[in-house]
């Protein structure tokens, strides 16, 4: 008997909610992970997603959308383009929820991230062989590969520095690894952080690799300062200091003024 799609939608959202528990069948896991991978190549076959996010990527993603065509898949873009409106708290609370889920799962299974298995498949392939059949061994391979300088493509290098942005959230539910190998220290050293909901910024989160890569380009440093929690303190020293240059070449200016009407007298 054929189930209506309705109820298919609502047993995948229900398996996907509850794949972790202990005794869940391996066959079924398999096939679970494998429908969260197409799902997270194009948000039109993520219900919870749609649901959730309507309203954002009408208002933030649209662009995406139009100029695509309707006979492809999206490649993940439209929620490529809402991850940075996740990264700036633009998004509404629901879409918050949702895309905070595809970060924290693209942390288990690098292929959850298409933009990130597409442009660093040759890195994945060669220096990352060996890690592919375990739960987020690739991105962890990826992220010491870019800070050792080993990637040495440009479109790589955003991504996994993309990647690592994504999951330094305000909650380390964002970084599953993370938050297994470092609970016991987070509990013991970090307990007033965790009580105050900043558990990510405290002790040995810390450590997180947040900076990327250094920036090559002029482009590559204004994504880098345009994303830093930091930007408004860059935009006032830039402000400070254009300030300063042009009360320099004031002074300086009525000080040669100064000069030439004293060398014709």
């Amino acid at each position: 008997m054929t189930q209506p799609r309705s109820r298919i939608k609502e047993l995948l959202i229900y398996l996907q909610k509850h794949k972790v528990k202990a005794g869940f069948d391996k066959k079924c896991l398999s096939v679970v992970v494998l429908r969260m991978i197409e799902q997270s190549s194009d948000y039109r076959l993520n219900p919870a997603l749609q649901s959730g996010c309507r309203q954002d990527i009408v208002k933030f993603c649209s662009h995406v959308v139009a100029t695509q065509p309707k006979d492809m898949e999206l490649e993940g873009k439209v929620v490529k383009c809402l991850k940075v409106k996740f990264r700036e708290h633009l998004l509404r609370k629901d879409c918050e929820v949702q895309i905070s889920s595809l970060v924290s799962e693209a942390a288990l299974n690098y292929k959850m991230n298409p933009a990130l298995a597409l442009a660093c498949k040759f890195e994945v392939d060669t220096l990352c062989e060996d890690k592919k059949g375990e739960m987020g061994a690739v991105e962890e391979c990826l992220r010491e590969n870019l800070v050792d300088g080993h990637i040495e493509a440009h479109d790589c290098r955003v991504e996994v520095s993309t990647y690592i942005r994504d999951s330094f959230g305000s909650s380390l539910d964002l970084d599953p690894l993370l938050q297994q190998a470092c609970a016991a220290d987070d509990a013991k050293f970090c307990s007033k952080g965790i009580e105050n909901g900043n558990q990510a910024h405290c002790g040995v989160s810390q450590k997180i690799y947040i900076n990327g890569y250094p920036p090559e380009t002029f482009g590559e440093l204004y994504s880098q300062v345009s994303h830093s929690p930091s930007r408004k303190y860059f935009l006032l020293i830039a402000l400070s200091c254009i300030g300063l240059f042009f009360i320099l070449g004031l002074f300086c200016g009525r000080a040669s003024r100064r000069n030439v009407v004293l060398k014709k007298r």
